[in-house]
């Protein structure tokens, strides 16, 4: 079988049950009881040989994609709060609850990892801050408050979010910071600035020496970052374009992301998927009333003077009711942006 035809397979095979289950298991396009389990069990050596070529694509040169998805349900009562459902020509899943895996979990993180898919999550250096800010207002309304250093806050909570790669066994961490600029900080504004950023950069640069073969990438504003030495290590530098409404919302976003020392050959872009809730009925879509997510993925094949390597696809679970097939958008963005796996 050569690689044309493992692609076609892959493609079509967007996850294990779609590749091997019979037709009467499927109604058209939208499994009712899918059996995820049918391939491995039904067809062991049918199965190994789809894991070989889905694992050959993986090593081919082709555009990347990101997904986030939602684990905060522990107890899952649909088959797309399950992370073992998402198609497997996704490449790397951020987690958006990364703590307090359960058993179900950690299985299902390593079903999917056995098909050469990375999970990893998110260490929100700006999320941290702002929890910071909290607990001070919180602890300012008790008559007796305990106001802890804040270099001090941050750095255990750092350790926290970092020791939790071990913990579950992840691929890799993600990297957010967005800080913000400060060529117009005043001096005082500015050292608290630097301060804070140090701690972020030494802690990411001491963590990723000693976790060498963990997958790394980095997401927010490159260029707000004093010290850029880290994104160097990163795989991937994901600027997040999801409130962008047309082509030139994303390249300006993209443009605002470069600089001296901010590698220009990693890019990715993000997306948002249609949300279910009425009143977020614009998201999603662009002005002209397409879908973000494709849209982004045609953008994204685009000759620049900078390399876009792939998208990243947000709340991935909206889209697996989507019609006519379940992850519809999601499908139509990967064979956009790899169009060999038609």
């Amino acid at each position: 079988m050569n690689f044309i035809k493992k692609s076609i397979f892959i493609f079509l095979g967007l996850s294990t049950a779609l590749a091997f289950q019979s037709c009467s298991d499927w109604n058209d396009f939208t499994p009712k009881n899918p059996n995820y389990e049918l391939g491995k069990n039904k067809d062991p050596e049918s199965y190994q040989n789809y894991l070989e070529n889905l694992r050959e694509y993986r090593n081919s040169d082709h555009k990347t994609i990101y997904a986030w998805f939602d684990n905060s349900e522990k107890q899952p009562a649909s088959r797309f709060q399950h992370i073992s459902n998402l198609p497997d020509s996704i490449d790397v899943i951020i987690l958006t609850a990364p703590d307090n895996l359960n058993e179900r979990e950690l299985k299902e993180i390593a079903e999917v990892r056995e098909k050469g898919t990375k999970v990893i999550y998110t260490l929100d250096y700006d999320a941290i801050k702002n929890q910071y800010k909290a607990y001070v207002e919180s602890e300012s309304e008790k008559e007796e408050p305990t106001i802890i250093d804040r270099s001090e806050f941050i750095s255990k909570e750092l350790q926290t979010s970092l020791k939790l790669t071990d913990k579950y066994n992840y691929d890799g961490i993600l990297f957010n910071y967005v800080g913000k600029s400060y060529i117009h900080m005043e001096e005082d504004e500015k050292a608290d600035y630097l301060a804070d950023e140090l701690l972020f950069v030494n802690f990411s640069k001491s963590w990723m020496k000693s976790h060498t073969d963990s997958y790394i990438a980095f997401s927010g504003a490159p260029q707000n970052l004093i010290d850029r030495s880290m994104l160097i290590d990163c795989k991937h530098i994901i600027v997040d374009t999801s409130s962008a409404t047309n082509e030139a919302g994303i390249s300006y976003n993209v443009a605002l992301a470069g600089g001296t020392d901010i590698p220009s050959d990693r890019y990715i872009v993000t997306a948002k998927l249609p949300s279910k809730d009425p009143e977020e009925a614009k998201v999603g879509y662009w002005n002209d009333g397409s879908n973000a997510v494709t849209s982004t993925a045609t953008w994204a094949t685009g000759n620049f003077t900078y390399t876009v390597a792939g998208i990243g696809i947000i709340d991935i679970q909206n889209d697996y009711h989507s019609l006519p097939r379940i992850y519809a958008n999601t499908r139509d963005a990967i064979g956009i942006l790899n169009p060999s796996l038609k």
